[in-house]
């Protein structure tokens, strides 16, 4: 079963790493720097399809789980999804990216931290030195990609998105005692709909406005690619949490920037500077750490 875990975490972090990529190339067709509108209407699309696509798989379960739902599971969908972007995008806006990226990518020690505090997990010294290596090389790597930018509300802000994120998976990991990892994952899109859907309208000021979205096949096609690699990230994920506990699962799923590397290496033949060399051998180090740690704790 814990073999198993890290399998799906490690396949949760790829996913999400080709996920990204495909926000990439989506970038580079100026669509997203082209408003939060088009930012929120596309994760709303995204986030739509796929709770959609749940709700034909699990249309047998999908009435007993609305008659009776998990609200904390609701709940933790929308800090993580909608709430925590919404801080992290202002965040950008506030002090640029290059700052607000290695503040958010502190969220696996806010997960650790409610972790430890809530569901009473605990580390052995070999977890805790692969935490270390993979959450401390990822917040260095994000630090090389330019200057901090000082903001207090910005910083506010990017902090906050942290701890959303951290906070989601052990909200998640909590009620995954009670329930299965699928019916967990139901609650958690379904919060993301709900608040995606209220942030859309909220910036929304025209429907035309988003037609750029369809003008193009390509683009069509990277939408199609996202919304697959999404829900399988996240489905994975999900399923890590369960068999793994949470801070297992976190680490291993915040390894898709070493994945972005390597896949955009083999893909596009992106050059790789030294710090992002460093930064893959650290993430092997640690994840051989977490992998030797034979401690399990659900």
């Amino acid at each position: 079963m814990m073999r198993l875990g890290y399998i799906l975490a490690l396949s949760s972090a790829v996913f999400w790493a080709l996920a990204a990529i495909c926000y990439d190339l989506l970038n580079q067709k100026n669509l997203l720097t082209h408003s939060f509108q088009m930012v929120f209407a596309l994760f709303f699309l995204v986030e739509s399809v796929i709770f959609g696509t749940l709700c034909v798989i699990h249309q047998k379960a999908v009435k007993q789980w609305f008659c009776s739902p998990y609200f904390a599971g609701i709940f933790a969908g929308i800090i993580g999804g909608p709430l925590g972007m919404f801080c992290y995008l202002n965040a950008i806006e506030q002090i640029s990216a290059a700052s607000a990226a290695p503040i958010s990518a502190t969220y696996p020690i806010w997960g650790a931290i409610f972790s430890m505090i809530w569901l009473k997990v605990r580390l052995n010294y070999l977890s805790f030195l692969g935490f270390l290596l993979v959450v401390g090389s990822s917040i260095l790597v994000s630090l090389n990609a330019g200057a901090i930018t000082l903001s207090y509300v910005g910083i506010l802000l990017a902090v906050f998105s942290a701890i959303c994120w951290g906070s989601e998976i052990v909200i998640s990991a909590y009620i995954m005692k009670k329930i299965s990892a699928k019916q967990a994952y139901f609650y958690r899109q379904f919060g993301v709909v709900i608040g995606y859907l209220f942030l859309v309208l909220s910036y929304l000021s025209s429907l035309s406005d988003l037609s750029i979205l369809f003008d193009q096949r390509s683009v069509i096609f990277l939408l199609l690619l996202i919304i697959v690699f999404s829900m399988l990230s996240y489905y994975f994920y999900y399923e890590s949490v369960y068999r793994l506990n949470p801070i297992h699962a976190m680490v291993l799923n915040s390894t898709y920037g070493f994945w972005i590397i390597i896949l955009s290496y083999f893909f596009f033949k992106q050059q790789s500077f030294p710090i992002n060399i460093t930064y893959i051998l650290c993430v092997l180090i640690g994840l051989i750490f977490v992998f030797m740690s034979n401690k399990e704790t659900k």
